[in-house]
């Protein structure tokens, strides 16, 4: 199996990029997520007011992640 990595990029320099390149970044994200569900484990979900809860959730939990709400 080949071995793949996920690596953030910063949402404003993401933009920046031309537009075929953000349409493919979407295209790979949306198979990744259909193929393997379990690589976006959601470990707990936040409201926005619990910002310090979520970070901390972050930082301590080896799986998953720490979902904010924004409404």
């Amino acid at each position: 199996m080949r071995e793949l990595k996920v690596r953030a990029v910063s949402i404003s320099r993401w933009t920046t990029r031309p537009a075929d390149i953000r349409a493919a970044d979407r295209e790979a994200a949306l198979e990744l997520a259909a193929r393997h569900p379990e690589l976006l484990a959601v470990h707990a979900t936040y409201p926005l007011e619990e910002l310090r809860e979520a970070i901390d959730a972050a930082r301590t939990n080896g799986s998953g992640t720490a979902l904010l709400k924004l409404n």
